[in-house]
């Protein structure tokens, strides 16, 4: 059962676009919130996922408000082996077209299930 505070307690949804440049400010961020008490939600994919997981972890275990929400990304839909999910991965242009295409995909998902489950207060995107 949830306490009072944890009623109170302000819920941020991190989704950072999946590049390194976005996800790394936006990992160092999203812990800095759950240290300071605020209830965190970071969604991602799988592949982006396993780059910090263990990071996220370590601040759950040290009691911090922290998890991970992932969500599948559309490899097979775009034409993409599983695991290439992050523009680092794009090795021509139609691989980084593909891997935005999968991208754009995402957001309807995130908006009409996570969103909506999760009732953020805030929503971080970059």
């Amino acid at each position: 059962m949830e306490s009072q505070q944890s009623h109170n307690q302000l819920q941020i949804i991190f989704v950072p676009y999946p590049t390194p440049g976005h996800m790394n400010p936006m990992i160092a961020t999203a812990r800095l919130f759950a240290m300071h008490g605020v209830n965190v939600t970071i969604i991602t994919t799988h592949a982006n996922a396993s780059t910090f997981q263990k990071a996220i972890d370590s601040d759950f275990n040290s009691g911090y408000s922290i998890k991970t929400q992932l969500i599948q990304f559309p490899s097979s839909q775009v034409g993409l082996p599983d695991g290439v999910e992050n523009l680092k991965d794009g090795t021509s242009t139609e691989i980084i077209s593909k891997i935005a295409r999968g991208i754009a995909m995402l957001q309807d998902p995130i908006e009409a299930n996570l969103f909506q489950e999760l009732q953020p207060d805030c929503i971080v995107n970059i």
